[in-house]
């Protein structure tokens, strides 16, 4: 008897899966904003830019600015991943003893995967991640927006019989 996969549903669950990786990823950013918030009061939003195509992918760049979106020193994020946040931020063993930046690169890329899956796969997609920093009276509020982009290869087709 052969044995009979729902793929649909297979593929449906590892979404599913993926995309919430991607939203515990987008908390466990906002927790290192916050830290890093701690470090340096300037801080006002977090930006990683992400791209891919033919079947592999990268983080392009992070980068901190201030309330008037011009970059900040940026070493801070070269510092080992603090200790502070160990609980808060699921850290694969391979990135253990590793610095900030490191481990901000891994929780965007879940992010944008999570909510995009695939998209470093043929053309590719690329796109930005915002972390902002909206302090209140009381304490600080952090919003996350993502905008991605999809490429596409487009093929027209003309047949002419004779």
């Amino acid at each position: 008897m052969t044995e009979t996969t729902d793929f649909y549903a297979s593929y449906l669950a590892r979404h599913q899966s993926e995309l919430e990786r991607g939203k515990v990823a987008a908390e466990e950013l906002k927790a290192i904003v916050h830290y890093l918030c701690s470090q340096d009061p300037a801080l006002a939003a977090l930006t990683v830019i992400y791209d891919g195509c033919g079947d592999e992918g990268t983080i392009e760049s992070i980068q901190l600015t201030n309330a008037d979106d011009e970059a900040i020193d940026s070493a801070l994020l070269d510092q080992p991943f603090p200790d502070a946040l160990q609980d808060l931020v699921t850290i694969p063993d391979w990135l253990r003893n590793r610095s900030i930046k490191a481990v901000i690169d891994n929780a965007a890329w879940d992010v944008a995967y999570g909510h995009h899956p695939g998209f470093e796969i043929n053309e590719g997609g690329f796109g930005e991640l915002r972390v902002e920093v909206e302090p209140d009276d009381d304490s600080t509020t952090l919003s996350i927006a993502l905008e991605h982009n999809e490429r596409f290869t487009e093929t027209t087709s003309t047949l002419i019989r004779l």
